[in-house]
């Protein structure tokens, strides 16, 4: 594939510079006829248009050639060649990152990122394609066979855990891992509908079901942390600090929190009632925020 986007890269630099000289032949070619008049001269210019149309029309004819070989062995949509100039894969393994840059990359060291991918199954479908994962481009090739990218399974294993903790977009993400972005938001769909039909039965408001014998310990851990101090404004030159009780009027009825984190949504009414500075929120502000959203309630 390198040799492929450097020959490629040649041979676009090529045409690109027999179309700026076609000009600067032209005009000498015009200047020859007009002003010297003489037939070698006027030969030897036209030889030279001749051989810079051949250069250009041959680089033109070797790039698409070197796109079609990348799109046939490689399975990259023809759209996608446009963008030469993107990093070289990396082949990111769990051998290629330390246990701390694994942590820092990940919030998990390298053991347990083991444990996880073992986990995810994705060897598993990785074994049934030849080593990959292959992922649909929505293409097919000369012989009508459908294209797929094809994912060695711990590099997308990293990369899926990497954003999730990173929250970076796929451009930055190149950076580390290197390749295309587009090619990278295949993989990126595919393996979230692989976990959500793999973990449907845990992911969402239904996996609350599995837990449901342990809210009673939730609702005295959450009543333990409420009730202490909270130690804050720490100046440690001076040694001196504020204490904050917790909370004093206990029991109250919550086991839990409750955010849009599932089904997201805005904050409505929060805006300003005005457009001057100091203004207060609007009046409906209490009432709608008590429509949406649960906390209020349990704390009641």
């Amino acid at each position: 594939m390198s040799i492929l986007q450097r020959q490629a890269l040649y041979e676009g630099m090529t045409a690109f510079a027999s179309i700026l000289a076609m000009p600067q032949l032209i005009f000498l070619y015009a200047y020859v006829r007009d002003t010297i008049g003489d037939d070698l001269s006027n030969g030897l210019v036209m030889a030279l248009l001749g051989v810079n149309l051949g250069t250009f029309v041959r680089a033109v004819n070797n790039f698409n050639l070197c796109q079609r070989f990348d799109y046939i062995l490689h399975d990259i949509p023809p759209e996608e060649e446009g963008a030469l100039f993107v990093p070289p894969r990396r082949n990111i393994r769990f051998e290629t990152w330390s246990d701390q840059e694994c942590y820092d990359k990940t919030n998990f060291g390298k053991e347990q990122l083991r444990r996880i991918y073992n986990c995810f199954g994705l060897h598993t479908i990785a074994h049934q394609g030849d080593g990959f994962i292959k992922v649909p481009t929505g293409y097919v090739n000369q012989y009508g066979l459908p294209c797929n990218y094809n994912f060695e399974p711990e590099e997308l294993f990293l990369y899926f855990m990497m954003r999730m903790k990173t929250g970076n977009d796929h451009t930055q993400m190149c950076y580390t891992f290197g390749g295309s972005p587009k090619r990278w938001s295949f993989a990126w769909r595919w393996i979230l509908f692989y976990l959500d039909a793999k973990y449907s039965n845990i992911i969402g408001h239904q996996g609350l079901l599995r837990f449901v014998d342990q809210f009673p310990h939730f609702y005295n851990a959450i009543q333990q942390k409420v009730q202490r101090e909270f130690v804050h404004n720490v100046d440690e030159i001076n040694g001196t600090y504020d204490v904050t009780s917790g909370l004093a009027f206990l029991p109250f009825d919550i086991f839990g929190f409750i955010d849009c984190s599932i089904d997201k949504m805005s904050r409505p009414f929060s805006g300003p009632d005005g457009d001057y500075e100091g203004c207060g929120r609007r009046e409906e502000y209490d009432i709608m925020q008590r429509a949406f959203f649960s906390f209020n309630n349990f704390c009641e």
